[in-house]
């Protein structure tokens, strides 16, 4: 089996990109560059191998401060990471004690400087600890690019939303949600007293709404204060939808078949609509994406 990193180097003079096989530890480098204007063929193909660790399991490509390219490598289950110099070929290896397989990278912009930097998110479902990683600084100060979360149990999955800085993690346990805000590098745990159904950040980033099963109620939590509140629907609801251009939200209500809209605003503000036949345009839906959303 091959994997592929998330993202393919791009510039003027050509391409690559780079495959992780499976009984290997190397990475492989595939070039391809104009051929010279005397050459038959239109393109040239290189094959470069690299040292990628002890276990390669995920790859990312980015350039550091000094604009040379770069990949990152994951390695599961040493949680070492190799950095992978390809204008030189040179690797190093910074070994961590932390567990993860899996990455999302986003941007963020210095808020005094104006100053635009790339990080990732580094976790393993069934771990409980984020690894956030200085993606510019990576190769230079290495371990100390690293800054840990620990969460207050096991990830199970992990959304980022990059244009609020925000991930919505999924407890492994079903039970729990956390909001984590990707700028500050700290999580905001969303109490539970039931299985939440639906949740979603607000178009501020700055609240969490959710759905509870059985309950009619929405819930929702301020993740700059950390105080959760709670609003009367008339009943249910199992799906939640925002529309930020209308200050309303959608909910579906499975029983009866029915939708709510409320205010972003104020959602004591509500309009209910019954017998739209909704509950066989989300079972289509949901059939066709493959389960519930």
């Amino acid at each position: 089996s091959v994997v592929f990193p998330d993202e393919l180097g791009l510039d003027m003079a050509g391409t690559a990109f780079w495959v992780l096989a499976s009984g290997t530890t190397d990475i492989f480098e595939i070039a391809v560059t104009p051929a010279p204007a005397d050459d038959d063929h239109e393109l040239l193909l290189t094959l470069n191998q690299f040292a990628a660790g002890d276990r390669p399991v995920r790859a990312y490509f980015y350039r550091e401060q000094d604009e040379r390219p770069r990949l990152m490598v994951l390695n599961d289950p040493s949680g070492d990471i190799a950095i992978v110099d390809l204008d030189t070929g040179s690797t190093d290896l910074v070994q961590t004690s932390w567990a993860f397989n899996q990455l999302e990278v986003f941007d963020v912009t210095d808020e005094e400087t104006g100053v635009t930097s790339q990080e990732a998110v580094l976790f393993k479902s069934g771990s409980p600890t984020l690894v956030f990683a200085e993606l510019g600084n990576l190769s230079g100060r290495g371990i100390r690019a690293l800054s840990p979360l620990v969460l207050d149990s096991q990830l199970g999955s992990l959304e980022v939303e990059a244009d609020t800085l925000h991930a919505v993690v999924n407890h492994s346990d079903g039970q729990r949600l956390s909001v984590v805000d990707l700028r500050r590098r700290y999580d905001v745990p969303l109490p539970a007293s039931a299985t939440i159904s639906s949740v979603t950040l607000g178009p501020t980033g700055e609240q969490v709404y959710a759905t509870v099963n059985s309950r009619p109620v929405l819930a929702t939590i301020d993740l700059e204060s950390g105080n959760p509140s709670e609003f009367d629907l008339i009943d249910p609801a199992s799906q939640l939808l925002m529309i930020p251009a209308l200050d309303l939200m959608l909910l579906y209500h499975r029983v009866p078949d029915s939708v709510t809209l409320a205010r972003i605003s104020d959602p004591n503000v509500q309009t209910s609509y019954y017998d739209f036949l909704f509950n066989d345009l989300f079972g289509q839906a949901e059939s066709r994406f493959g389960g519930e959303r």
